[in-house]
């Protein structure tokens, strides 16, 4: 049986009242039960308060399979109002379409009465009746008592819409037998059609819970044990909390004194007022206690010490605080009215509501009667033990599988979204015939769109793929091009294994026509491409196409196969594409792999790689032959940048000369990108003896380009970036040693035994791709050219050595029938295993919530994460900035990472993600919590704020950490320098350049004065003549602030008209302290102060941007530092001003974007600064330029876009 459950109930403001915690204790429960039999899926609203539902995953992660959590999306805002009476019909008719599409057997919901005050959106059979559906019913008390509970016509048509709603369910799940009978009389349901399943108690409410952690709790409110106690169910007008007042103040005074009466839970301020009112008039004040909403730990220590529970209630649908504290021991009193009837079951516990001295008298006898008050006690533990969540839930599933049985009589549910036209083209006439306005329509067409993939992506999981599923390989075949041998031979090899496949000519910007006369001269691919008229529907679509384009895929699997790509960086929006419209991909090299998880893909990867057993099957063209001298070198590729043809063309000069008996031939094609004729030419020109090269531009057969190799000695490939390099493998299977760079995906068969391999730096890209932040490896000239000259020297017995040692390692592992083996199995799982996956527990090490540039990134990441983490772990610190949220603990200090330890493995964490300074940690212990990390498992991810080693600090060099960082599964960084710096201490495989985030710009509306509080400053504002400037950052020696004041001095004696805002706050050291005294004074003896704003005090983000966006240049005037990267710079950035830098390596990455200062002493600062001001005011070229590309590095580089990168290279490598 499958079964949907909507948990709206445990995303709406009821999570916070009994109507959430019975929610999600009984789905636990049934989701136990319900174990390997029955198939549970969670259904919950992806924009009722968003941030629930991590929690909610993480509440039944140990249960359910993450995959099985979905969500759908409706139009909002869709509540009670009667102007959103359309769109909340829209809304009703888009989940119950998504409920049906997903094919469940019966539908549990866990409250229909949602959706009066926010957006949940419940319905029965607003579209359709198809799904029987079972609901769980707390109470009516709402419908019968209109008049206090439905104040007005559009919350009481809309709670009578919801009673409407509940006559149509196919069972009703009452909560007591008391609300089983009042929904057969009141609504005159019948009454097999109303089942009690009851209730218990959530299993942390134990008996033996540990009395003294709940004093230790207790002392935190002021209170000691021994109170009587009210909680948590309430303080509207049926709870009778004033009669609780009233009868508390009848007590005699002895007992007033030594029981406080403690009230605990969420009260709005007009009713707290008006509770203290009377509490006054009834001289109790003194002993009442407001303890407020409080979590569930403080909960069961406020049980825990209470004297004694009283629930006063008027009306209750079942009366959960009352069994939660008997279930604790706690004797236990009640009214006599309505569930608490039962769920108290002693008659002598129960008072008349209404009669204050009778609850008093009572209330009096259970504290002061020893006899009495033992009954009480041994009445709870008996009493609550005939309630329990595992008989509840019996109950409830045994009534699913009844309304299961009924669906057999009920018309087919649509088997997926796109295969149903008659049901979509009612969905859309149901909406059609809605009075929505054109936004509501938008809304409406981007939720259908969300539910589409989310119920697509559903249908997929768990399906058992087909003993024989077919299969397409779509992209070209029908060329020499690469992506068209990959294509022809995967085919080929899964068709070997007797797979249904067919072969489909496609391309980037879509299908064509494959070449009539390629297939007329290979029969066996005109089979495979004739095939596809002659399969069923394709279970498997794989494509490999360029550019890839992946949306319009829509088979059960969608996969993109032997994947390549070079580059560091990869294109935005085809991260998101994948992400969204693939079930995996497989990669051509472990490089490639790698690229892929550190841009943030969250799909299935593997590395598949690439066969080369199809060049063993061409014959040579004896007839083919070149004319060159003796020894020849060569080189085949496009000659694209990334090739490294020009450092070949420099190193070859430099090692050769014309008189040497050797040839460099390269063989390239004619292209956009290749300049190798000019590069060729200036060399000649400039170098006199050049040496001898053999340029051949025009097109070779297979035949004659494998008579070219081995007419050669030497393949050489210096290339800056290689997905695979096929061309290297087909030279060695010809007899051809290979160089080549030390990086990229030719790594996977290049080593030191089969190749020279040539030492490179990290660089920026430049490809022609535009994406940010992308490096690959320059090629050093210099040692290349040592290779070039040890390959010539070296004996033909040592360049065979590494030949045969090349060829063996590809013939064993770079078969194209290992290959798509690999590749099949990985697609043909992929549904199934998702659907198992588990969403891994992740951990923050960092500091948090202070006055730190760490703290505050790390706050600004996890603010836009899809899941926040499971555990932050701070470091000890008095100065906060807020209250800590309940996921953080300070447990590590500078000195001590035990209790981090500690914690990490108690809370069974799945991923670390630590912030790395080098003052934070000690690095014998922080070497030592790496090492017991990767020994339970846990993967361990490191992000380096900076990889300059302190030159005060020698101890605190990076090279004491080497074995450490080597353990770790991943180094994050934020510069090609750190990238560098990593490399010379061999660390490369496991590091990532991950550029730091910037927050997105608020939307700042208010008028210029409600944001500027300086007089000075906001008039300098006003005047169209006064050029503004800022600067921004905590006040320290290496910010050049001094420098800065000095400049702008030069620039009044130029005749500019200025005023420089330094919102520069001060840095808690004392060298901080002591520059902001130099420089009031520097201001003064300058004269400067009518023409500078000094702020000091630190201000948060949104204040900051508010005064930043209204200076017209901001400033960052650094001296020296071994910072990385600047945070501070990046807020300027976000407000769209222009920047100016000076030229420190700290600025790398925003140089492209920012204009720079000639230098960093006064004078550089002061004649930038000149030049830029006049470059402003007039708009120049340059300016708009600049301007353009900062605001594309700005949308490329915001919080949310790079937190959910992280999230995914987190997850990366624990989901798989």
């Amino acid at each position: 049986m499958k079964i949907a459950i909507d948990l709206q109930s445990c995303q709406s403001n009821s999570r916070h009242h009994g109507i959430g915690r019975y929610s999600m204790a009984i789905v636990r429960e049934i989701i136990k039960q319900a174990g390997s039999q029955h198939e549970v899926w969670v259904l919950l609203n992806a924009q009722l308060n968003p941030q629930t539902i991590a929690e909610i995953e993480n509440d039944l992660q140990d249960l359910l399979p993450a995959a099985r959590i979905i969500t759908f999306q409706v139009p909002t805002p869709n509540d009670a109002h009667s102007i959103y009476q359309a769109k909340q019909c829209a809304a009703e008719i888009i989940r119950e379409y998504f409920i049906e599409a997903l094919q469940p057997d019966v539908l549990y919901l866990t409250s229909l009465f949602e959706g009066l005050n926010d957006h949940a959106t419940t319905s029965i059979a607003a579209f359709s009746d198809n799904i029987p559906v079972a609901l769980i019913q707390y109470d009516l008390i709402p419908y019968l008592q209109q008049d206090v509970y439905l104040p007005n016509d559009e919350i009481r048509y809309s709670y009578l819409k919801k009673i409407a709603s509940l006559k149509k369910a196919d069972k009703v799940l009452a909560i007591s037998a008391y609300v089983k009978q009042e929904v057969e009389q009141a609504l005159d349901i019948a009454a097999d059609k109303v089942v009690n399943v009851s209730t218990a108690v959530t299993t942390h409410f134990a008996p033996d819970a540990d009395r003294t952690e709940a004093e230790t709790i207790l002392a935190g409110f002021g209170l000691e044990a021994a109170y009587i106690l009210y909680a948590p169910s309430g303080f509207d007008v049926r709870k009778n909390v004033p009669g609780l007042l009233r009868a508390y103040a009848l007590l005699p005074p002895a007992v007033q004194q030594a029981y406080p009466l403690v009230l605990v839970g969420r009260v709005d301020e007009p009713t707290k007022t008006g509770l203290l009112k009377l509490a006054s008039e009834l001289q109790i004040t003194g002993q009442l206690v407001f303890g407020g909403y409080v979590s569930d730990a403080e909960l069961l220590a406020f049980y825990q010490c209470a004297a004694l529970f009283v629930f006063p209630s008027f009306h209750e649908g079942f009366g959960l605080p009352a069994l939660e504290a008997m279930t604790l021991g706690i004797p236990t009193i009640g009214a006599n009215r309505t569930s608490l009837v039962e769920v108290i079951g002693l008659e002598a516990a129960l008072f008349d509501p209404d009669d204050h001295l009778e609850m008093a008298t009572l209330i009096e006898k259970a504290l002061t009667n020893v006899d009495f008050r033992q009954q009480l006690i041994e009445h709870a533990s008996k009493q609550s033990q005939a309630f329990s969540w595992e008989k509840s839930a019996a109950t409830a599933l045994a009534v699913l599988e009844q309304c299961a049985q009924t669906r057999s009589q009920r018309p087919e549910a649509v088997p997926t979204l796109e295969q149903d036209s008659l049901a979509y083209k009612k969905l859309i006439a149901a909406l059609q015939a809605l009075d929505l306005s054109e936004q509501d329509k938008l809304q409406v067409a981007n939720s259908l769109a969300h539910n589409e993939h989310i119920i697509r992506q559903a249908l997929r999981l768990n399906r058992a793929a087909p003993s024989q599923p077919v299969w397409q390989i779509a992209g070209p075949f029908d060329s020499s091009y690469s992506l068209a041998l990959l294509n022809r031979e995967t085919a080929k090899a899964l068709a070997a294994e007797h797979c249904d496949v067919s072969l489909y000519s496609t391309e980037g910007p879509g299908d064509y026509e494959a070449d009539a006369g390629y297939l007329s001269q290979h029969a066996d691919i005109a089979a495979l491409h004739q095939q596809r008229l002659e399969q069923g529907p394709v279970d498997i679509l794989s494509r490999n196409l360029y550019p890839p384009r992946v949306r319009d895929m829509n088979a059960a699997t969608n996969v993109i196969h032997h994947f390549a790509w070079e580059e560091s960086a990869l294109p935005i929006p085809w991260v998101d594409d994948f992400n969204f419209y693939l079930q995996g991909m497989s990669c051509l090299s472990t490089h490639v792999e790698k690229i892929m998880r550190d841009n943030g893909l969250a799909i299935p990867l593997i590395t598949s790689g690439c066969g080369v057993d199809h060049w063993q099957a061409i014959t040579v063209d004896k007839s083919y032959s070149i004319s060159a001298k003796p020894f020849r070198f060569l080189h085949v590729s496009s000659c694209f940048p990334r090739k490294g043809v020009d450092v070949l063309l420099q190193a070859y000069g430099e090692a050769f000369s014309a008189n040497d008996p050797v040839t460099l031939v390269i063989k390239t094609f004619a292209n956009p990108h290749n300049t190798v004729g000019e590069q060729l030419s200036i060399c000649q020109r400039d170098v006199v003896d050049y040496p001898d090269v053999l340029l051949i531009e025009q097109d070779l057969s297979e035949a004659e380009l494998k008579a070219l190799y081995e007419q050669c000695d030497i393949m050489v490939c210096p290339s800056r970036a290689e997905g695979f390099g096929l061309p290297m493998a087909e030279a060695m299977l010809s007899g051809l040693p290979v160089i080549t760079t030390n990086w990229g995906g030719q790594l996977d068969f290049c080593n030191q035994q089969t190749a020279w391999l040539v030492d490179y730096d990290f660089v920026p890209a430049r490809s022609h791709f535009p994406v940010f932040d992308s490096v690959w490896a320059e090629p050093r000239a210099a040692h290349l050219k040592e290779c070039l000259l040890a390959a010539y020297a070296a004996t033909p017995e040592q360049r065979q050595v590494k030949v045969e040692s090349a060829q063996h390692l590809l013939q064993r592992d770079f078969q194209w029938r290992d290959v798509a083996l690999r590749h099949r199995e990985f697609a043909q799982n992929l549904n199934g295993e998702q659907g198992k996956q588990a969403r891994p527990r992740t951990a923050w090490v960092t500091t948090w919530n202070t006055k730190c540039g760490i703290a505050a990134y790390a706050r600004g990441l996890v603010d836009y994460l899809p899941r926040p983490p499971a555990l932050i772990c701070a470091n000890t610190s008095e100065g906060l900035l807020a209250a800590d949220g309940a996921n953080v603990r300070r447990n590590w200090s500078d000195g001590s990472l035990s209790a981090l330890q500690a914690d990490l493995c108690e809370q069974a964490i799945d991923v670390v993600l630590i912030q790395f300074n080098y003052f934070f940690y000690d690095y014998v212990e922080l070497t030592q919590l790496i090492d017991e990390l990767v020994a339970r498992n846990i993967k361990v991810v490191l992000e380096l704020h900076s990889t300059h080693d302190p030159d005060f600090a020698p101890e605190k060099a990076l090279r004491h950490l080497q074995p450490a960082l080597q353990q770790c599964a991943t180094i994050l960084v934020h510069s090609v320098n750190d990238l560098n710096r990593l490399k010379q201490l061999d660390l490369v495989a496991n590091v990532s350049l991950f550029p730091l985030a910037i927050m997105p710009m608020p939307d700042i509306e208010q008028p210029l004065e409600q944001i500027i509080a300086e007089p000075q400053l906001l008039q300098a504002l006003q005047n169209p003549e006064t050029f503004v400037l800022a600067s921004y950052g905590f006040f320290l020696p290496h910010k050049g602030l001094i420098e800065l004041i000095h400049s702008l001095q030069g620039l009044l004696n130029e005749g500019i008209n200025c005023h420089l805002l330094m919102l520069n706050a001060q840095y808690p050291a004392e060298e901080s302290a002591r520059i902001i005294v130099e420089a009031r004074r520097t201001i003064r003896d300058l004269g400067l102060s009518v023409h500078i704003t000094l702020k000091t005090e630190y201000l948060d983000d949104v204040t900051s941007l508010g005064y930043l966006k209204q200076a017209e240049l901001i400033v960052f005037p650094y001296q020296a530092t071994g910072e990385a990267a600047s945070a501070a710079a990046r807020h300027g950035i976000t407000t769209g001003q222009p920047v100016a830098t000076t030229p420190l390596a700290i600025f790398d990455d925003i140089k492209d974007i920012s204009h720079q200062l000639p230098g960093c002493e006064v004078a550089d600062i002061t004649a930038g600064l000149q030049g830029l001001v006049q470059q402003i005011k007039v708009q120049s070229p340059t300016v708009i330029e600049t301007a353009e590309r900062q605001a594309s590095w700005y949308r490329a580089h915001t919080y949310p876009l790079l937190a959910k990168r992280l999230h995914n290279i987190l997850s990366s490598g624990v989901i798989k």
